[in-house]
């Protein structure tokens, strides 16, 4: 990066906190201004490019979302699918215990219900 670059990215910084000042404070522009002592078209010109720089960071996400490429100096992120939690339904008739998961084979529950029901 060059030093004009460095500058550049500087300003944008100072200016963003500016404008984010003067949002909280709920000025006006051209009271802001008055107040911080500088010409409103340096406030104009500077949140122009402040919005330039929004658009194109987001564009650049955006297209690194669509390629699934990640910016040089980063690492992609993967996060883990989490297994589904295991409920269990336990069953007590007549001394008999069954677990009953979302993984027990219908059939062969509907089989075992049948056999505890003619005893």
């Amino acid at each position: 990066m060059t030093s004009k670059e460095v500058t550049y990215r500087y300003r944008l910084g100072q200016w963003s906190e500016l404008a984010k000042e003067r949002t909280e404070l709920g000025m006006s522009i051209r009271a802001y201004c008055a107040m911080k002592g500088f010409a409103e078209n340096t406030y104009f010109y500077w949140q122009r490019r402040l919005r330039a720089a929004a658009c194109s960071e987001l564009a650049e996400q955006t297209a690194y979302a669509e390629t699934g490429l990640v910016p040089n100096g980063w690492t992609q992120l993967r996060v883990a699918e989490a297994e589904p939690a295991k409920t269990t339904l336990r069953i007590e008739i007549s001394g008999c215990h069954l677990e009953v998961t979302s993984e027990t084979d219908p059939v062969l529950l509907a089989k075992v219900c049948r056999t505890l029901k003619a005893l």
